[in-house]
């Protein structure tokens, strides 16, 4: 098994990712590349879209080992509520990440719960989750980055500490990038209109 990714490596994927200017291009590679810099086994990327969060793109190698582009829209069309009910939607209005070691084993007494519905459908079985928003600039949330499932020895491990900081400091420049892309398609936008 390879090293630990290092800081050098996250900051040339954050490069990578600022020189990407296809809005739906980047927002796929967003998800892709926190999901292997952390070994996640399983990544949803959610983009909010007024009082819901959208599944914008899901990667599974458990259910998807093939990784064929299909896959990664089956469930695009799913949305969840924005509020504190689910992990997502959590992090969504709180702008706080979650790190969790075990979602079955979470207390009955938070705000927020582990729905089991996807692993039951699937008979995956989701374990440990790192859950990060993503802010712009005006500090609205954009979306949500949750990562399952990390991966250590072939065996499904928690997250670390270390994971949460750097998977935060990429969705902040995440966010960045996308709010570049996302002014580029519109000024194009302008021009054919």
């Amino acid at each position: 098994m390879s090293s630990r990714p290092e800081t050098k490596d996250l900051l040339k994927i954050i490069r990578d990712l600022h020189h990407i200017h296809d809005y739906v291009v980047l927002l796929e590679r967003i998800l892709h590349e926190a999901r292997m810099f952390v070994r996640a086994d399983a990544g949803t990327l959610y983009l909010r879209d007024k009082d819901k969060l959208f599944f914008n793109y899901i990667e599974n190698d458990t259910l998807f080992p093939d990784g064929k582009s299909e896959d990664k829209f089956t469930y695009t069309d799913r949305s969840i509520p924005l509020d504190k009910t689910s992990l997502a939607g959590f992090v969504a209005v709180t702008g706080q990440p979650l790190l969790i070691d075990d979602v079955y084993a979470l207390p009955k007494d938070l705000d927020f719960a582990f729905n089991p519905e996807f692993d039951k459908k699937t008979r995956y079985h989701t374990q440990s989750q790192l859950v990060i928003p993503l802010i712009g600039n005006d500090q609205q949330n954009l979306g949500v980055i949750q990562l399952i499932n990390a991966q250590h020895g072939g065996k499904t491990v928690p997250f670390s500490t270390m994971d949460r900081v750097h998977i935060s400091f990429l969705a902040d420049h995440a966010v960045l990038a996308l709010e570049k892309a996302s002014m580029a398609r519109e000024m194009v936008m302008r021009m054919v209109a």
